[in-house]
């Protein structure tokens, strides 16, 4: 999965000072890669929805 390899390469930038990486890909897709249901309308653009599953995530790391 070309999603998989990327985050995997994302992944090898954090140096832990001014790089983090938090993968929230199960909170977004199943394991196969499909959009969980609300988390696009069009299967391409992120929804409302799953911009809020993505804040709610990142708010404990960055407070």
């Amino acid at each position: 999965m070309v999603i998989v390899k990327i985050n995997d390469k994302l992944a090898k930038l954090v140096d832990g000072k001014s790089v983090r990486y938090l993968n929230i890909n199960d909170k977004l897709a199943d394991s196969e890669g499909k959009l969980l249901e609300g988390m696009s309308l069009d299967r391409l653009h992120l929804s409302v929805k799953s911009y809020q599953v993505w804040a709610d995530t990142l708010k404990p790391v960055l407070m």
